[in-house]
């Protein structure tokens, strides 16, 4: 049997793997429709992607608007794609994606990430 720290860092592994096929997704996608000039296009392309895949249409377009939201550069590759996910909406997610709120400091939660976007939202900010 294996102990918590293992099964942690086993577990860690694996999400990470799988933000990383979420974005990549993401990109492959971003990349396909660059080159289509009309919604009706995009969805077609979507459409065959998803199929090609086996992955659903709406998986898919989360994938890549959450990949949209956050070019390469601005990820941060310690946190989940779901917590870049929550906070993509967020107008100062750049700034905040680097400074996790306290008392965590060191790594994003899903809990705070959805706190902050509560927040944002009572306070009346616009979202991007």
């Amino acid at each position: 049997m294996r102990s918590w720290p293992e099964l942690r860092r086993e577990g860690r592994k694996l999400a990470k793997r799988q933000t990383d096929a979420q974005f990549m997704l993401g990109d492959l996608l971003l990349d396909l429709t660059a080159r289509l000039d009309t919604p009706p296009a995009h969805q077609a392309a979507l459409g065959h992607f998803a199929d090609a895949l086996n992955i659903s249409r709406d998986t898919l377009n989360r994938y890549c608007r959450v990949s949209a939201a956050w070019p390469q550069a601005k990820r941060n590759k310690d946190v989940s794609w779901t917590v870049h996910a929550i906070l993509a909406s967020h107008p100062r997610r750049f700034d905040l994606i680097k400074h996790p709120p306290p008392p965590r400091e060191k790594q994003w939660t899903c809990t705070e990430a959805r706190a902050v976007m509560d927040s944002q939202r009572q306070v009346g900010e616009p979202s991007a």
